[in-house]
């Protein structure tokens, strides 16, 4: 039998689809804002429901909120969007440590000799092309969420999903980064391309970091 929470899961998966699909390059709209911001609403829903941590839940509000503000256009909306999605990063952290055993000395050096890189690059090839007067905002958040790939990578032997899902959500992050601020660098074609990856790639990050700490 079909309960509430595969109903749940049904409608927030197909809401998904049917933005990667119809709304991903629309006009913003409150249908697409609606349609984008209900996969992530329903995550929070079900991990407080399901009893999950409430830093997961509160991750996944966020992320939602992060969704509904980027859905929008303007500098305002971006940098509401930037602030929740920092936010939520910062929640994830602190989820993770909740959950899982403190990483080891060797496992927390190992994590940074893939990480510090990372970080490296996006401010390379982000931050500095960003406007002025959003590279400090921007440049924290890539720190930020280079500190969420840090630690989910140093409890990675506790966590496949968790590390894949940070991974991912870093790879998302990283692509929205290059096609806002080197648009100027990419073709139609090229845009395309990059939306689609930053949405699906997004979509399965928070998938696997729910089922990861659910």
């Amino acid at each position: 039998m079909v309960g509430l929470t595969d109903i749940a899961l049904i409608l927030g998966a197909l809401s998904g689809a049917l933005y990667g699909l119809i709304f991903l390059q629309s006009q913003p709209s409150l249908s697409r804002s609606s349609v984008k911001t209900l996969p992530l609403a329903t995550l929070a829903l079900l991990a407080w429901s399901a009893g999950a941590p409430w830093l997961l839940a509160a991750a996944l509000g966020l992320s939602a909120l992060g969704d509904l503000s980027l859905s929008r256009t303007g500098e305002r909306a971006f940098l509401l969007g930037l602030g929740a999605f920092l936010a939520a990063h910062l929640a994830y952290i602190a989820v993770f440590f909740a959950v899982f055993e403190l990483p080891s000395l060797y496992a927390q050096a190992l994590a940074m000799i893939i990480v510090v890189p990372i970080g490296l690059a996006a401010a390379r090839l982000i931050v500095l092309y960003a406007p002025q007067d959003l590279r400090l905002a921007v440049g924290l958040y890539c720190f930020v969420i280079s500190l969420m790939l840090l630690c989910a990578l140093a409890v990675a032997n506790q966590s496949l999903l968790l590390a894949l899902g940070s991974i991912l959500f870093v790879f998302s992050d990283f692509c929205l980064g290059f096609a806002l601020f080197r648009r100027a660098d990419l073709s139609p074609g090229q845009e395309k391309l990059f939306a689609h990856l930053v949405w699906w790639s997004y979509l399965g990050a928070q998938a696997l970091l729910f089922w990861a700490l659910v």
